[in-house]
């Protein structure tokens, strides 16, 4: 299992991508969630998809 953070584009996208052509099970997160839904039905290799985006106070 690997856990992806800033999956939805860029390097995270790609590195999801890559987990992905060897079968590697995975939770991408990313602060923007519609585009982080999107990223894992393109590379249709996500079990898990979280929204990052929160603030502390």
């Amino acid at each position: 299992m690997a856990v992806v953070t800033g999956g939805a584009s860029g390097i995270g996208l790609a590195i999801a991508e890559l987990f992905a052509s060897f079968g590697t099970r995975m939770m991408i997160v990313d602060r923007y969630l519609e585009a982080t839904c999107g990223a894992a039905d393109m590379i249709n290799g996500a079990d898990l998809v979280v929204d990052g985006g929160f603030t502390i106070r």
